[in-house]
């Protein structure tokens, strides 16, 4: 997500900006949801400041920022294919769903890796969760989110495709669990029941506070698109789901 379309969510402007769908209460702005999202995930692992962390596919650090404000952690890093800002020297440029690792993480080794609103992005839900399972340690506690389908339809819908998700990464509950049996443990999964809704509705409030300028840009038809898609996908019975389990 561009700094562009996190300014017209209505993101503070700063060189670590959030990017994610965000958990929502009624009273938040999106960097509240985006920070509270992202505290969700520390918490289904108990974070804590001993923990040598990854986030993949971190964007351009907030969360990053995050878990050292908030969680005392002196050994974060990021992983993210591209790097927004210059000042970003705890991410390393590559992709969070392709192995083999950079070159500067194939010597390391981590007690928790996190991934917050990317894991449908990978280009499967196996090649993610390789990825995650080769930078941890044996126990390392892995979380993440992802959009899950019914099991009684069909995981690859035309609304998924048409918004980047590839076919690999579109699943059924029973995929998932067939996904994470092979190689994890203590698998917990729970709904976040106002991830879309909260997106949605913050999206059509936003509307009515931006330019007509700012609506015919680019950045907002994409937003509209998005808010749009949310609302497709909860009435067709999919999930926004968060994902806690241990490398076994």
């Amino acid at each position: 997500m561009s700094a562009q379309i996190n300014a017209l969510l209505g993101g503070q402007q700063r060189p670590h900006f959030w990017n994610n769908l965000g958990l929502w209460s009624a009273s938040d702005d999106y960097d509240n949801a985006c920070s509270a999202l992202a505290h969700v995930h520390a918490q289904a692992i108990a974070l804590n400041p001993q923990d040598h962390l990854i986030d993949l596919a971190c964007g351009s650090g907030a969360s990053l920022k995050l878990w050292q404000q908030h969680y005392g952690l002196e050994h974060a890093i990021g992983l993210e294919k591209t790097i927004a800002t210059q000042s970003a020297t705890a991410i390393i440029r590559g992709r969070f769903d392709q192995l083999p690792l950079p070159r500067a993480l194939q010597d390391r080794s981590f007690d928790a890796a996190i991934c917050i609103d990317a894991a449908y992005h990978a280009q499967s839900i196996s090649a993610f969760l390789n990825t995650a399972k080769t930078v941890l340690v044996s126990q390392g506690r892995l979380v993440f989110s992802t959009v899950v389908g019914p099991d009684n339809s069909p995981a690859k819908r035309l609304d998924l495709r048409l918004a980047g998700i590839p076919h690999a990464s579109q699943v059924i509950y029973q995929a998932l669990n067939q996904a994470l049996a092979a190689d994890w443990e203590n698998i917990e999964i729970n709904v976040l029941s106002s991830v879309f809704s909260g997106f949605a509705e913050h999206v059509a409030r936003r509307e009515a506070q931006l330019t007509w300028r700012d609506k015919l840009s680019p950045s907002w038809l994409k937003i509209l698109a998005t808010a749009a898609l949310c609302k497709r996908l909860q009435a067709a019975n999919f999930d926004y789901v968060l994902i806690s389990a241990q490398r076994r």
